[in-house]
């Protein structure tokens, strides 16, 4: 990865939990250790109570000396970051209540890849389609950061299970941006494929769907582009039992239509707002109301229904 290539600390949160100084991995210590830094990192800048770190490292009850083992954890982490040089080193300072890990932001993954991410967005609505190449080259960038899994080796702690879920959902976002971007600059080829990749393997991504339906029609496979219509009605109805958003539905209207809009590079017209945006009526009728079953990586669409 590019980042791998500077020189001075580098903290990966977006793959499994690291630092490295200089190309070399820094010893984090064992599990709940590992998961203190990967706190602090996350809220680099700000302080972490000494209250949250324990219960987010002992969710049902904490051990008698947990105080004493979570001092511990710090000023090993402490004395590892000392023996690095000066200057290029975070440094964890006490600031009651708890701790505070002052670590540039360009030098963690998971910082960097927000911070491109909202550059990307601010370009896109700033500019519109004069932006697609410099926030094409933002998001390219932002998701080439990622090495894995977010906060790998920390599954069984509650904050990073949480953390790694709102990471996700950024990257599935950012890919979606980048589609969008893309279709501005007429790579309606590359598009294809890699829609077809998202929606392959997140099928209830509705703006993934309108981007490979529009790239699929603009490269004159309106067929295909129908057909993906369908696939996605049937899925959200044997899955979900709801309907498409009114924003497929529109999207899939114009191809029908053949509508001339959609050969213009501006994806509001047809059904790729510049932020996700779902219809501001009542959800699309379901089945009646009854226990709701527990839907395992669905949040996008559940929240719609919501």
């Amino acid at each position: 990865m590019a980042h791998d290539t500077l020189a001075g600390v580098r903290v990966t949160l977006l793959g499994p939990v690291a630092a490295t100084a200089g190309g070399s991995d820094l010893a984090l210590g064992g599990l709940k250790q590992r998961a203190v830094f990967a706190l602090m990192a996350l809220n680099a800048g700000r302080v972490v109570a000494l209250d949250r770190l324990i219960d987010e490292l002992w969710s049902d009850e904490p051990p008698s000396r947990a105080t004493l083992s979570l001092q511990s954890y710090v000023a090993r982490l402490r004395r590892m970051l000392s023996a690095l040089p000066a200057g290029e080193a975070p440094q964890i300072l006490t600031r009651p209540p708890g701790w505070i890990l002052m670590l540039d932001p360009e030098q963690g993954d998971g910082t960097r890849f927000e911070q491109l991410i909202s550059r990307a967005r601010r370009t896109l609505a700033s500019e519109g389609t004069a932006g697609a190449p410099d926030a094409s080259e933002q998001l390219e960038l932002a998701l080439a950061l990622w090495a894995g899994e977010p906060l790998a080796g920390l599954e069984g702690v509650r904050f990073a299970h949480e953390e790694a879920a709102r990471l996700t959902e950024l990257r599935l976002g950012a890919t979606e941006l980048l589609l969008q971007a893309q279709l501005d600059l007429g790579e309606t080829d590359s598009v294809a494929e890699r829609a077809g990749q998202l929606v392959s393997a997140h099928p209830f991504r509705e703006r993934g769907w309108c981007a490979l339906m529009l790239a699929l029609y603009r490269c004159g496979r309106q067929s295909e582009a129908l057909a993906a219509a369908a696939s996605l009605r049937r899925i959200l109805a044997t899955e979900l039992g709801v309907s498409p958003s009114q924003e497929v539905r529109r999207l899939e209207e114009q191809i029908l239509r053949q509508d001339p809009a959609l050969s213009r590079p501006a994806p509001e017209a047809a059904g790729l707002a510049r932020e996700p945006v779902f219809p501001a009526g009542p959800p699309p009728a379901g089945p009646p109301a009854g226990p709701r079953p527990s839907l395992v990586g669905r949040d996008d669409i559940l929240s719609v229904v919501t």
